[in-house]
């Protein structure tokens, strides 16, 4: 290394080799990176080839340091690893290209093997040479070089050049106008380095190296193909990391994109509140109020009275209207919050909220759920109940269906929530596309995707509707214990009078029915708790008679309470004291081993009795329990039954039977009762119940066989 000449070529294969070094880290780093861009799935590729290939260039400067010429004396180890980085990093260079073009390329799929091939191609040759006694001496180094470059290195770049330049069209899409310049001028550079870097090689008795090769090009041109070569490697390092800014735009897209989904999400989340604010506003005030109102002025008309057949008969009537306004605040929390669904579950939940479609709507709905032997942990439970609660909506007011069905399946991973429709379906990605349209579906896939869920909708118009969440199970779910059943009580018969421990979270409540049973002579409240646990601890600290207990507690509900009280054995028997008046309650209460259910719409003189049977040792359910539980087990007979069905109903709710059998409509109803027509809807709900109906057709073939069409009703 005498010579200017060879000092300079030194220098280029250092910035030959620093160029592509610098290209191949800077790739590597970023193709860390998370990107749904094809580019992103191929660039450890173009990594490998930049480190790869620099040890390349650095290894001939290596050897240009150490001495002149090709044979040198002491350099095995250089020889051997130069001989077999060539043909790697061309490898690497033609399968990211080849991987550029094929990417969404389906009839050009062949070309992502034609690397491998190439390669094979080479390697077989290599073998041959070995098989005839190859010694890899710098000429034959320099041989192996120019085949490696003729089979992987031209069309490995000239892929590349292929494979950048369609990306430009993708850039534009994505509107980056920079980018795909950036992509026009790297496919141009990389057919440059094809020329340079894949036909010019050192000089070699066959075609076309023995015509264009270094020493000609040199002779021609003035200076050697590095030169041209390291100002390529230049060239591809700094569009390279020019290009590497998609990541950043695509990021900064992402990010406007759910900014501005989540401003439209927040934005139609204020509107659902306040239209769910306006409803609730509007029922409390057309309903609730109208009917407090109506009860307060009749309360001070009572005061007035001064006959006692006149009185009684106006507070029964006053006691009706108190049930039914509490009935009518009742369903407007459910429609709240599904009390329920936190006392019993998404299963008992979803039951009920099946059975009131049904009596509803003149539709057929089928529910199924399999596999549920424990509970969910609470966010499942609320985020699936949600989901179907949407479904259902959805169907009911915009599917036009006949049948809808209503499935859960429990698997060891993975609870999954379906809900079907033969509906006249839509377009799925119209509906989402359209602004405030797609709410209902929006809400329904961040509620699951917040559980790492998935929601899928399958429909298309007049194909009807499937809605399914996928919701994956961890090791945290909650263990609904088993229940045991209820343990003899002790003798009461030696005290002097009932103890009664009151559980219920309403202090107004407790403070009536402390004075309701404090004024019973036989009836004396020696405790008050406002949750579950404290009703056991006082029921251990006092061991009371009769524990007269609500469902709905914050923390511990009444269920567990229940449960534990009975588990403890201190003799003391539970009543239930709730405003749910369903089946799957009264079968959880019977489970723990309460020994009463009694509604809170009849808490006076039923209740002083249902505890004094239960401190008996009797087991007291309300008549609509008693319905309740003898509907799970019992079909309605056709005629003898009638009877006693009809004689269950109340004189309001024999009116409200005969005129919807009649045809009239709840809103017509309302008015010749002076009630609302929400009142009329929940009275029908009972008359179905007690009749064990479900559809209107029904009702009216009921009235129709029972002859109600033609006479007026009538009380006992």
């Amino acid at each position: 290394m005498t010579s200017n000449a060879g000092f300079w070529l030194i220098l280029v294969y250092f910035i030959y080799g620093l160029a592509y070094f610098a290209m191949g880290l800077a790739v590597m780093l970023e193709s860390r990176r998370d990107s749904t861009l094809a580019l992103a799935q191929s660039l450890w590729l173009l990594a490998l080839f930049g480190l790869l290939h620099s040890l390349v260039e650095w290894s001939d400067m290596l050897r240009l340091i150490s001495g002149s010429g090709y044979l040198l004396p002491n350099d095995f180890w250089l020889r051997s690893i130069r001989f077999g980085l060539m043909p790697l990093s061309a490898f690497a260079l033609a399968q990211f290209g080849a991987n550029l073009v094929t990417a969404g390329m389906t009839r050009a799929r062949f070309l992502r093997r034609l690397p491998l091939v190439l390669f094979i191609l080479w390697f077989a040759g290599f073998l041959v040479a070995v098989s005839r006694g190859w010694v890899p001496t710098w000429l034959e180094v320099a041989k192996a070089d120019a085949w490696a470059r003729y089979l992987l290195y031209l069309p490995g770049s000239l892929l590349t050049a292929w494979g950048v330049w369609r990306k430009r069209y993708r850039f534009r899409e994505m509107g980056l106008p920079s980018l795909a310049r950036d992509c026009a001028w790297l496919a141009g550079i990389f057919v440059a380095n094809a020329f340079f870097a894949g036909l010019i090689v050192p000089a070699q008795p066959f075609f076309p190296a023995s015509l264009l090769n270094i020493a000609t090009f040199t002779t021609t041109v003035g200076l050697p193909p590095q030169v041209f070569r390291a100002a390529a490697a230049v060239g591809i390092a700094y569009f390279v990391v020019r290009i590497l800014r998609v990541f950043d735009y695509q990021r900064r897209l992402e990010l406007e994109r759910a900014n501005a989904r989540l401003t439209d999400l927040s934005a139609q989340v204020i509107a659902a509140q306040e239209e769910e604010r306006k409803r609730v506003a509007r029922e409390l005030h057309d309903q609730t109020t109208q009917a407090l109102t109506a009860l307060l002025i009749r309360l001070r008309l009572a005061g007035r009275i001064r006959d006692q057949e006149t009185l009684e008969q106006e507070l029964t009537e006053l006691r009706d209207l108190t049930a039914n306004t509490l009935e009518e605040v009742h369903q407007l929390a459910l429609g709240l919050r599904p009390t329920d669904l936190d006392d019993l579950g998404l299963v008992a939940a979803l039951e009920r909220q099946v059975t009131e479609c049904q009596n509803r709507f003149p539709l057929q709905f089928h529910f199924q759920a399999t596999g549920f032997h424990h509970r969910l942990l609470p966010p499942v439970e609320l985020a699936l109940y949600r989901v179907v609660q949407e479904a259902l909506t959805n169907a009911v007011r915009h599917a036009k269906a006949q049948h809808v069905q209503v499935s859960l399946e429990r698997q060891p991973q993975m609870v999954i929530a379906s809900v079907c429709d033969d509906g006249q379906g839509f377009d799925v990605n119209a509906v989402r596309e359209m602004p405030g349209e797609g709410f209902g579906l929006l809400g329904m896939e961040e509620r699951v995707n917040l559980l790492s869920g998935v929601l899928q909708v399958q429909s298309a118009p007049g194909q009807g509707t499937t809605v399914t969440a996928r919701v994956p199970l961890d090791e945290e779910e909650m263990e609904h214990r088993g229940l045991p059943q209820t343990t003899a009580n002790s003798d009461l018969s030696r005290h002097g009078k009932i103890h009664v421990l009151l559980a219920d979270d309403h202090p107004v409540l407790r403070f009536g029915l402390v004075a309701l049973l404090n004024a019973e002579p036989d009836l004396v409240v020696v405790g008050e708790a406002e949750n579950g646990q404290q009703a056991v601890s006082l029921a251990k600290e006092l061991h009371p008679h009769v524990v007269v207990m609500d469902i709905s507690m914050p923390g511990m509900n009444g269920l567990e309470a229940t449960w534990q009280i009975k588990s403890l054995g201190l003799g003391c028997r539970v009543l239930i004291l709730t405003v749910h008046a369903y089946q799957r309650y009264l079968f959880r209460v019977l489970e723990a081993g309460g020994s009463g259910y009694l509604l809170k719409n009849v808490a006076d003189a039923e209740l002083v009795k249902a505890i004094r049977a239960v401190a008996r040792g009797e087991v007291y359910l309300h008549p609509d329990a008693t319905r309740l539980l003898m509907q799970g087990y019992l079909a309605r007979a056709q005629h003898g039954d009638d009877e006693s069905s009809y004689n269950t109903l109340s004189e309001r709710e024999r009116e409200v039977l005969h005129m919807v059998a009649a045809g009239y409509t709840s809103q017509e109803i309302g008015e010749q009762l002076v009630i609302s027509a929400k009142t009329v809807d929940t009275y029908r709900t009972r008359i179905m119940e007690k009749l064990n109906l479900h559809r209107r057709h029904e009702l009216v073939r009921y009235a129709l066989e029972a002859g109600l069409l033609t006479s007026e009703p009538t009380s006992e």
